[in-house]
């Protein structure tokens, strides 16, 4: 995996969609869902790989790695490691639409207000998930998600925990003020 992953950061695109690596890396994640070692390595090349280009983006959720990711958080809730590399690569997905409808269907935004609550004390996974629920509150439904699942209350115990880390502020301030504005013009998010 240590391979993959500077590949991931070095290679050209074109050689790494044509020896799939997105592939490969899923199956390992499938096949090792336990293992949190694998998980985090593996989870680390997707997050390298979702960074480089909105076609990276379309061919990890194509191969089915947001579903995956989820899977990952699910299983690994309990290490930090996991997590902050997990929502580094959802915050990344995110930013495109199709991606946010796939983490709502694999109830991302549930799994994801959940390992928050179960990490608190973990600043770079909270600083993660807050940026990942930014991006995502930019949807109207992800927004009503969020809310429902107790995202906002998520946000707000993670500033609490981490008073005097500023990036982490910065990230929960940007995540609650996404969610505080109105969804659409007849308030159907409102209050």
């Amino acid at each position: 995996c240590e391979a993959l992953c500077g590949l991931a950061c070095d290679a050209h695109e074109s050689v790494l969609s044509e020896s799939n690596v997105v592939g490969a890396v899923i199956e390992t994640m499938r096949l090792h869902v336990d293992s949190p070692r694998v998980q985090e390595r593996a989870l680390g090349i997707l997050q390298n790989l979702s960074m480089r280009s909105a076609a990276s983006k379309v061919a990890i959720a194509s191969a089915h790695g947001i579903e995956m990711i989820v899977a990952s958080i699910r299983e690994n809730m309990t290490c930090a490691e996991v997590l902050e590399r997990a929502f580094t690569a959802l915050w990344s997905l995110a930013v495109l639409d199709g991606n946010q409808e796939r983490i709502v269907a694999a109830d991302g935004i549930s799994i994801l207000v959940n390992a928050m609550m179960a990490s608190i004390s973990f600043l770079a996974v909270q600083k993660q998930a807050c940026g990942c629920l930014c991006t995502l509150s930019s949807d109207p439904k992800c927004k009503r998600l969020i809310k429902e699942h107790g995202g906002m209350d998520a946000i707000v115990f993670a500033m609490w925990a981490h008073l005097n880390s500023e990036t982490l502020l910065v990230e929960a301030c940007r995540a609650l003020s996404s969610l505080a504005v109105l969804s659409d013009v007849h308030g159907a998010d409102g209050p």
